[in-house]
C-alpha cells in the first residue's frame, strides 16, 4: 500500500477553478471482492499483484490516501444528436494520476456512488456493464485505437436495480486525460468564456505543449470504429484521443465503414469485427480481442 500512496498524487485537474469540478469521495461498496485485474497495466504502473487487496480498498474508498483529494468532472454535452447543458460525472470520481515513464495517466473510479451531477441516478455501476466496458477498452486498444482502459474492477453483493435487480460492481479507468468535448461545450454555451479559455489554456500546456506536431494517424480509425458502433456521444469521448486527428486519413473508406456497418446491423458480430481486422491489417489473434 505504501507504494500506491507515493505514486498516486493529487490530478492537476483540480487546480482550475471550482466550476470545472466538485470535491467527492467514493461511496464504498460493502464487502468488496476482486473480479479480474489488469496484469499488463499492473507491471507498467510498476505495482505487484499482492498489492491488489490493498489497492481494491483503496480504490473502493475504504482507505484514504493523505494528501489525494478525489473529484467528480463537471462537463455538458451531445447525445443522441441533443445538446444537454449539464452532465458531469454522476456515478464516478477523478482519484488521482500516476506518472507512468514520461507521461502521467489518469485514474478514474466508476460506480464510486452518487455525485453533485448524478441527478435522478444511484451514482452506481453494474458488474454486466463493467466487463463490457473493459472488454470494448482492450478491444480497441489491440486494434490501435487509443482509448480509456481499465486496471480492475472488483464487486459487492450489493444490489443495484436496473431493469431488473443486480450485483453492484466498480471498475478503476486509466486514460490520458478525461476531459470531454463536452468540458468545453457547457462553459462556452453557459457563456462563461474566462473559464472556457482557462480549460483551453490548461488542456494546451498539459497535454500538447508540442502542439504543431499533431498528427492525424488515429483519425480514420475512429471514423471506422465510430460508423461501425452507430454513435459517438461527444460527452463520452476524451480531448486528447480526437484532438490528434486534424484532418480524416484519405484510407478513411466509406466502403469498409458501410460493410462492417452492414454487418453490425444484421447483428453478425463476428464477420463485422472480421471485417474490419482484416481492413486495418489486424490479425485476429493479435486483436486482443
Amino acid at each position: 500500500m505504501e507504494i500506491i500512496k507515493k505514486i498516486l498524487k493529487q490530478h492537476s485537474y483540480s487546480s482550475l477553478s471550482h466550476d470545472f469540478y466538485s470535491k467527492q469521495l467514493q461511496q464504498p461498496l460493502n464487502n468488496p471482492f476482486l473480479i479480474h485485474v489488469n496484469k499488463i497495466l499492473l507491471n507498467e504502473f510498476g505495482l505487484s499483484e499482492k498489492s491488489c487487496e490493498d489497492l481494491m480498498l483503496i480504490f473502493n474508498g475504504t482507505v484514504q490516501i493523505p494528501d489525494v483529494q478525489a473529484i467528480s468532472m463537471n462537463y455538458a454535452g451531445h447525445q443522441f444528436g441533443q445538446y444537454v447543458p449539464q452532465l458531469g460525472d454522476g456515478r464516478g470520481v477523478l482519484l488521482g494520476e500516476i506518472k507512468v515513464k514520461d507521461r502521467y495517466l489518469d485514474i478514474h473510479v466508476k460506480g464510486s456512488g452518487k455525485t453533485p451531477y448524478s441527478r435522478f441516478g444511484d451514482g452506481r455501476a453494474v458488474l454486466r456493464s463493467s466487463l463490457r466496458e473493459y472488454l470494448c477498452g482492450e478491444a480497441m486498444h489491440g486494434l490501435g485505437i487509443p482509448s480509456s482502459r481499465s486496471l480492475m474492477i472488483f464487486g459487492s453483493d450489493d444490489i443495484v436495480y436496473r431493469e431488473k435487480s443486480e450485483t453492484a460492481a466498480m471498475i478503476v479507468r486509466t486514460a490520458g486525460t478525461h476531459i470531454r468535448f463536452g468540458s468545453f461545450e457547457k462553459f462556452y454555451h453557459d457563456g462563461l468564456f474566462d473559464r472556457h479559455k482557462e480549460l483551453c489554456d490548461y488542456a494546451i500546456s498539459q497535454y500538447f505543449p508540442d502542439k504543431d506536431k499533431l498528427n492525424n494517424k488515429y483519425a480514420s480509425s475512429y471514423n471506422n470504429l465510430g460508423r461501425c458502433l452507430e454513435l459517438i456521444n461527444d460527452s463520452e469521448n476524451s480531448l486528447k484521443n480526437f484532438l490528434t486527428a486534424k484532418k480524416l486519413d484519405p484510407q478513411s473508406s466509406i466502403y469498409i465503414n458501410n460493410v462492417a456497418s452492414y454487418y453490425v446491423d444484421k447483428g453478425i458480430y463476428e464477420e463485422g469485427l472480421n471485417y474490419y481486422l482484416e481492413a486495418l491489417k489486424i490479425k485476429p489473434e493479435d486483436s486482443m480481442i
